[in-house]
């Protein structure tokens, strides 16, 4: 039992911890399928969709 709750805690500590690179923070429904907001590479925003990927230069690094 001790096991199982070191183990639920460890798991929700990490999950808690890791930085959510992983999530998109912007996905759009598009009649191309879904637009995901992937990253920024410099000034350069990088989109992706199921036919592929978009480099929208200067959208990137912009301050909010």
């Amino acid at each position: 039992m001790k096991l199982q709750q070191l183990v639920i805690a460890s798991v929700v500590f990490v999950l808690a911890a890791v930085p959510k690179i992983a999530f998109a923070d912007e996905v759009w429904n598009s009649g191309y399928g879904k637009v995901v907001y992937q990253s920024d590479r410099g000034k350069t925003a990088i989109w992706t969709y199921p036919g592929g990927t978009i480099f929208i230069e200067g959208l990137a690094g912009i301050p909010t």
